[in-house]
């Protein structure tokens, strides 16, 4: 007998860097990113949406802190998690009849292979001007917690989520500091580097 797959939870994490300049970046890397971070999480949510609608679920799209503020060396990404944010926002407002659950998870940086291989980049300084990079268990255990509370979005870790979200709304105070994050996330580069070589 043929049988339908009903799932109960469905997590659309995708993502490319394609850090560079903004106006040499080549088409190609351009169409990946926007492809792969933002019509991925797109079409995931509308397959997830069209199985959900007559038992219900949850819905969970992973953004990004870049969901929130600009990030220099990184604008197609940040404009693709922006999207993301926007919108499972609208389409949770679309379907609130339905049963169906959705979350917005925005992590910071997270030490896998997407920033391993960027550290010597400087393009991709912003991703790493948080003091840490995040676990991915610690990720995951967060997707969890905002699956259980209810609440549409939540970013990881929350004080850096204010940071972000403060900078977002005041483009004339990231302007003014984009200067020195991006030297904080070169020296951040540096030590995360030197901390992967001693094996730590």
């Amino acid at each position: 007998l043929a049988t339908t797959t009903q799932p109960q939870i469905w997590i659309n994490n995708s993502g490319v860097i394609g850090a560079g300049p903004a106006d040499t970046q080549p088409d190609t890397e351009i169409e990946s990113v926007i492809r792969v971070t933002l019509l991925g999480v797109i079409n995931g949510t509308r397959a997830a949406a069209g199985v959900m609608r007559a038992h219900g679920g949850h819905i969970l799209n992973v953004g990004s802190l870049a969901s929130w503020t600009p990030v220099p060396g990184e604008a197609v990404y940040a404009a693709t998690k922006a999207g993301v944010l926007s919108y499972t926002v609208s389409v949770a407002a679309e379907l609130r009849d339905t049963g169906i659950v959705f979350g917005v998870l925005c992590p910071d940086g997270i030490w896998s292979p997407m920033l391993h291989q960027r550290l010597d980049d400087p393009a991709a300084a912003f991703s790493f001007t948080g003091r840490r990079l995040l676990q991915p268990g610690e990720v995951a255990d967060a997707a969890m917690r905002l699956l259980d509370s209810g609440r549409i979005v939540a970013s990881v870790p929350p004080n850096r989520g204010l940071q972000t979200r403060f900078v977002g709304i005041t483009p004339s105070v990231f302007l003014a500091a984009a200067g020195a994050l991006e030297r904080l996330g070169r020296r951040n580069q540096h030590r995360f580097r030197d901390q992967q070589t001693r094996g730590r």
